[in-house]
């Protein structure tokens, strides 16, 4: 498939669509709408349900004379025609499995409202340095420890993403918090007091990323992590329960994060029991809400696991 952004550049007519991948399942098509905007256009068997448009794009959902939908993605901005064309290659890419004329219509509308929440979180934005550097820590973390232990499909399960739990990863009665930071770091950042103030033991990870240069031929990116990740993944379900979380942590591919290049440089465990020094809701005044501090890992050390 041409890159859909050169495909979107060369579009000259308006309200005029050109098929995309003809044997793709399902009939997409790019083109210029009415407006003469961007568009993507889908042809579905029943018609979609719960799809809304953002502030990146508008959507137009209309009854065909032959008895079937159709689906128009529209970008309101020329100026996000990067993050559109991304947009559209993974629609195309994520529904190219869909067999059955009957479901297009809903694997559609899954996949967008996972964009959604994209759109919403980043506002078409990339992530944050730090954001970037905590995703990257807990990929580490997935296929260095998890992955190995409890399998793929069970590994990617346990990750909570940007789903509004207080620990990154839960499996199997027992949980871990993963922290990314340099070498050298004194202290680790407890962002609240939930995150460590578990009833069941649990576990703290500290990855150590440091900063390196785009000429470090030995660095990491988001984006080989990524697809490290998912090059480790044999079944297209866990790939796609992947994709789905990575999209709601705000993350799609964009070649801007090989700009950010860091070096793993290891990482430690530590155990979380009734006796580990962190805050505890039952300690705190009633009058503290929530609180952010910081953990001393020279004080934590005899916590450390192999």
């Amino acid at each position: 498939m041409k890159d859909l952004k050169s495909r979107f550049i060369e579009l000259k007519d308006t309200d005029k669509y050109q098929r995309v991948a003809s044997s793709h399942p399902i009939a997409w098509y790019v083109g210029l709408d009415g407006r003469n905007r961007y568009s993507l256009f889908a042809i579905t068997k029943t018609q979609p349900k719960n799809i809304s448009e953002t502030k990146l794009m508008s959507v137009f959902v209309g009854e065909r004379r032959d008895g079937n939908y159709g689906i128009t993605f529209s970008l309101l901005e020329k100026r996000n025609l990067d993050l559109f064309a991304h947009f559209c290659e993974d629609m195309i890419t994520y529904t190219k499995h869909i067999t059955k004329a009957e479901v297009a219509a809903d694997g559609i509308c899954d996949r967008y409202i996972q964009w959604q929440k994209a759109f919403i979180k980043t506002e078409g934005k990339l992530l944050s340095y730090e954001q970037i550097k905590g995703l990257i820590g807990e990929l580490c973390f997935l296929k260095m420890k998890m992955m190995p232990v409890y399998g793929p499909e069970k590994a990617v399960e346990s990750w909570s993403g940007i789903e509004a739990t207080d620990q990154d990863f839960a499996c199997d009665g027992t949980w871990y918090e993963v922290k990314s930071t340099v070498s050298g770091s004194s202290a680790v950042k407890i962002s609240s007091v939930e995150q460590l103030d578990v009833s069941t033991d649990g576990h703290l990870i500290v990855v150590k990323l440091d900063k390196t240069s785009e000429a470090d031929t030995s660095k990491i990116t988001l984006n080989s992590m990524v697809e490290l990740v998912t090059e480790s993944i044999s079944s297209k379900i866990c790939q796609d329960n992947l994709r789905n979380r990575l999209l709601a942590y705000g993350y799609y591919f964009d070649r801007a994060y090989d700009k950010f290049g860091f070096k793993f440089n290891g990482m430690a465990a530590y155990k979380v029991d009734s006796e580990f020094p962190c805050l505890r809701k039952k300690n705190m005044p009633a009058s503290v809400q929530n609180a952010k501090y910081e953990l001393s890992l020279a004080a934590i050390d005899t916590f450390k696991e192999e």
